[in-house]
């Protein structure tokens, strides 16, 4: 390579990286000030505006998400063993890998 491309292409490099880090400054500065100004318009904690009406310790919530039946599954289950896929190859069609065989 010649001196003069090599140079052109470290100082792309450098620009693109002077460029990456101005960005990442920028969308800091933005995301800190943000931030920095959220709190005092948050509302209150959720449990002073909504208290529990029972607090009874001794209640227990059990949920069971493992046996979830909606009809979009029942459809799948029903359709799965109908799917069907095709490969086909056009004998003599240039593909990625050089082309294709023509059978006669």
């Amino acid at each position: 390579m010649s001196l003069k491309r090599t140079l052109y292409i470290l100082l792309v490099i450098v620009v693109a990286g002077v460029s990456a880090l101005t960005g990442a400054l920028a969308g800091g500065v933005v995301v800190y000030r943000t931030l920095r100004q959220q709190p005092s318009s948050l509302p209150a904690p959720i449990q002073e505006i909504l208290p529990a009406n029972n607090t009874n310790p001794n209640q227990t919530l059990t949920l069971d998400t493992t046996n979830i039946e909606t009809s979009i599954t029942q459809s799948v289950q029903k359709v799965g063993p109908a799917v069907v896929t095709v490969v086909g190859t056009v004998p003599g069609q240039l593909t990625i890998f050089g082309p294709t065989a023509i059978r006669p």
